[in-house]
Order: C-alpha cells, then sequence, then structure tokens
C-alpha cells in the first residue's frame, strides 16, 4: 500500500486561547512559510539580452508599445554598458518611428551620457536617427565650449605683491644731549 502524505489539522476548537496578535504572526508565518507571499527582491531581474532581441522584434513588426515595455524593462539593471547603449538606441529609435523627437532626444542623451564617443551607423540606422545623434552631439561640444573651464584647469590669479612696509627713520640724536631743529646746524 503505497503511503500518501496526509495533513493533519488540529481542531480549532482545542487550541488555547491566544491573543490577536500572536494569531496574526503565526498565521503569517504559516502564509510565508508555504510559498504564499515571496518578497519581490527574491526574483532577479531577467537578462537584458533576450529582452533587447524581443524589443527588436517588435520594433521591426512596429509594435512600438511592446518594444518601448521590454527596452524599459533592461534598462531598470543594465548588465554592462554595451547593453544600456543597445537598449537606448533602441529606445530612441522607438521614439523617433512614433514622431516623439523629445523623448527620442532624451534617450539619445542618456545614450551619450553612457559613452559620448558612440557614433551611429550611417548603413544600419535609420537617417533620421543618425541626424538625431550627430546634432545633438554637435549641441553639447558647443555648450561645452561656452561653459567657463573646471576650477582646476582655470588659471590661477597671480599672487599679490607682499609689500614690506619701509621701517620708520630712527630718530636722530645731537650729541651731548642738544637737538636739531630743522634747518639748523648743531651748537656745540
Amino acid at each position: 500500500m503505497a503511503s500518501s502524505s496526509r495533513l493533519f489539522v488540529y481542531p480549532l476548537a482545542s487550541l488555547p486561547r491566544l491573543p490577536g496578535w500572536y494569531r496574526a504572526v503565526l498565521c503569517g508565518l504559516a502564509v510565508w512559510g508555504a510559498g504564499g507571499l515571496r518578497p519581490v527582491s527574491a526574483q532577479p531581474p531577467p537578462p537584458c539580452e533576450p529582452l533587447l532581441a524581443a524589443a527588436e522584434a517588435r520594433y521591426v513588426n512596429r509594435e512600438f508599445a511592446e518594444a518601448e515595455t521590454l527596452v524599459r524593462a533592461c534598462l531598470a539593471q543594465p548588465e554592462s554598458d554595451e547593453e544600456a547603449l543597445h537598449a537606448y538606441r533602441l529606445l530612441a529609435l522607438v521614439f523617433i518611428r512614433q514622431d516623439d523627437l523629445s523623448e527620442a532626444k532624451q534617450a539619445i542623451l542618456r545614450l551619450l551620457g553612457v559613452s559620448f564617443e558612440y557614433e551611429p551607423d550611417p548603413v544600419q540606422d535609420p537617417p533620421a536617427y543618425v541626424a538625431l545623434v550627430t546634432s545633438i552631439k554637435e549641441q553639447l561640444r558647443i555648450e561645452e565650449e561656452r561653459l567657463p573651464p573646471p576650477d582646476s584647469a582655470r588659471a590661477t590669479p597671480p599672487a599679490p605683491a607682499v609689500v614690506e612696509p619701509e621701517p620708520e627713520p630712527e630718530p636722530i640724536v645731537a650729541p651731548s644731549g642738544g637737538s636739531f631743529q630743522q634747518g639748523t646746524a648743531p651748537h656745540g
């Protein structure tokens, strides 16, 4: 005969009267122990690579809302700068296709925040995307030229010259207690 696992049910009437808070804690522990409640942070975020591949497929199929959702899920915790660049590029492309240039500019600014050296691929990327990235980079360069140099690069002003006061002339004392008066010769 196969043994079956039986759940032992304790009759409620035979339980001692417990305070309400104690029963709530026991119920909470029972639910948690049974796996009913799982902390949100216990599940690691999905890897970016499959999310970006799925987002790219959605973008190609003109399912822009779904593509944006997948890209944003990746951007919650990208695993590398390479993935962040790919995600921001794809997000900008989605916004360009939806004629939302302000959001596309924000995505490109974030992309350039990851790597200002990033260059779009004129063969693979749409001309509107290439032009927008190039334009934003040029605007950022112009703004950078307008800004004053950082404190460490500023020329330090010359230190003020230290002028030492001239010593006061010593009083002239006449020999043998006499004194000089201005314009007269000594007596003596």
